[in-house]
C-alpha cells in the first residue's frame, strides 16, 4: 500500500508540473506575435496606430498607407461657402499620404474625403478632406488614382483637414474592412499668427502758397523808342554839279547832281 501511495503522489506531482509548463508556454505565445510590428498596435478604439513616416498595413496585406508629413498652414484663402477655422475653434492641417497597393485587387475609392476623422479627448469627429474649400497651394496629385487603384502601385495623396485645435489624432477608416488607422498630430506646431499689415496713409501734398497779385499792379514799362538818325542834306546853295560833301551829323556822303544833293558818293 505504501508503494502505491508513493507512486500516486509522484504521478500527481508530474501532472502538476506539466500543466504549469503548458500554461507558461501559452502565455509566452500569446504575447509575442505583435510585439515588433508597428502596424499591429491598436488604440482603445481598436485602431491601428501608425507613426508619421512609417507605413501601416491593412490586415490582409492589400495595401500600406504612410502619413509622410502633416503641417499646419495657418490662414488660407477660403471659397465663398467655407467657414474660417478660427470661427469654429479649429485649425487646418495639410496631410500627405503614400498609398502603396499589393497584388490583391482593390475596388472602390480609398482615402476618400468622408473616410477621415479626428479624435479629441476620446471624442471622435468626422473630419472630411476639404481641399476644395480652401486655397492652401496643395498638390492634389493622386486624387483619382485612389479610385479602383491598380495593383502594385504607389500613389501620393494630399488633403486639407479642419480639426479641433486640441485634436490628438487624425484617423482614416478603410471603406471595406472598416479597419481604422490613426496618427498622433498633437505635436504638430500651430502656424504663427500672421501680422496684419496696415498700409501707411497716402502722403498728402502740402499746398503751395502762391503770392497773390498786387491790388494795384505797376503799369507795364513803355518800350524804349530810339529815334531815327536825322538826315540833313548840305545847303542847296552850295550844290555844284559833280561835287561831294560828307555830313558829320548823319555820317552820309552827298553828291551834287542837277542842282541838288543826292545821298551817295557817286553820280
Amino acid at each position: 500500500m505504501a508503494i502505491m501511495r508513493l507512486t500516486g503522489f509522484v504521478l500527481a506531482l508530474i501532472a502538476t508540473s506539466l500543466i504549469a509548463s503548458c500554461s507558461s508556454d501559452d502565455g509566452t505565445t500569446s504575447s509575442s506575435p505583435t510585439s515588433n510590428s508597428p502596424t499591429s498596435t491598436t488604440a482603445g478604439r481598436g485602431a491601428t496606430v501608425g507613426q508619421i513616416g512609417k507605413p501601416a498595413e491593412r490586415i490582409d496585406g492589400a495595401y500600406k498607407i504612410t502619413l509622410t508629413s502633416v503641417v499646419d498652414p495657418g490662414v488660407c484663402d477660403t471659397e465663398d461657402t467655407a467657414t474660417p477655422p478660427s470661427d469654429t475653434g479649429d485649425r487646418l492641417v495639410i496631410a500627405t499620404f503614400v498609398f502603396e497597393t499589393s497584388d490583391i485587387p482593390l475596388e472602390g475609392a480609398y482615402l476618400a474625403t468622408t473616410d477621415f476623422y479626428s479624435v479629441t479627448d476620446q471624442t471622435v469627429r468626422t473630419t472630411p478632406n476639404i481641399e476644395d474649400q480652401y486655397q492652401c497651394e496643395v498638390n492634389s496629385e493622386g486624387q483619382t488614382a485612389t479610385n479602383n487603384p491598380l495593383p502594385n502601385a504607389q500613389i501620393l495623396r494630399t488633403g486639407i483637414f479642419r480639426v479641433p485645435i486640441k485634436a490628438q489624432l487624425l484617423g482614416y477608416r478603410d471603406p471595406d474592412t472598416r479597419q481604422a488607422f490613426e496618427w498622433d498630430i498633437a505635436g504638430i506646431p500651430t502656424a504663427p499668427a500672421q501680422e496684419t499689415t496696415v498700409a501707411p496713409p497716402p502722403e498728402t501734398a502740402q499746398p503751395t502758397t502762391a503770392t497773390p497779385p498786387p491790388e494795384y499792379p505797376d503799369p507795364a514799362p513803355e518800350p524804349v523808342v530810339i529815334p531815327p538818325v536825322t538826315t540833313v542834306a548840305p545847303d542847296p546853295d552850295s550844290c555844284i554839279d559833280g561835287t561831294t560833301r560828307y555830313h558829320e551829323n548823319s555820317g552820309i556822303t552827298y553828291t551834287c547832281r542837277d542842282g541838288s544833293w543826292h545821298e551817295g558818293p557817286y553820280n
